[in-house]
């Protein structure tokens, strides 16, 4: 079964997910980890964050231009401090917001696809209440999804025919 890639923003530009290829469009594969790419990425992150760094520094420090290589290492170790610093930060507010019940952010899109998801159970069986998967559109619509027109025309078309019974599945 094919799918629509899966679309990602890198620098800028949207570029299609590199494993959609590689799994034909399949969304099990696609979904689970490809840990040579997270290892190979991993190892690329390491080398340029940690080892050309302090490469860089021993360089300096080796041939004998020590004031250069002073201000690199003040400076690197400066910016080591604040990526820690502000990771630390946001692990505590992330933590003083769980204490205070405020949803995490990051959670809003998947929240949203569990109340999008309530309208597809509501559509299960061979016959549907029509008023029901309508109310459900509603309240995922007030939670911020967005459905296409349609989706509401033939809703509502349904609803004028017969607003309690909806024999989705005639042959049963």
């Amino acid at each position: 079964m094919m799918h629509r890639p899966n679309w990602t923003w890198a620098a800028g530009y949207p570029s299609i997910n590199p494993s959609y290829f590689k799994a034909k469009g399949a969304l099990k594969e696609m979904s689970e980890p490809d840990w040579s790419a997270i290892g190979n990425r991993l190892l690329i992150n390491t080398l340029w964050s940690v080892a050309a760094p302090i490469g860089a520094i021993y360089m300096l420090f080796h041939f004998g231009n020590e004031t250069v290589g002073w201000s690199l290492l003040v400076t690197y170790l400066l910016l080591i401090s604040i990526f820690f610093a502000v990771k630390l930060a946001r692990w505590l507010l992330r933590g003083f917001r769980k204490l205070r019940r405020v949803p995490d952010d990051r959670l809003k899109p998947f929240l949203l696809w569990d109340k999008m998801y309530a309208v597809w159970r509501s559509l299960e069986g061979p016959v549907v209440n029509p008023s029901m998967v309508r109310e459900e559109m509603m309240k995922s619509r007030d939670e911020g999804a967005v459905w296409p027109v349609p989706a509401w025309a033939l809703i509502e078309r349904v609803i004028q025919i017969d607003p309690a019974v909806w024999v989705t599945q005639p042959n049963r």
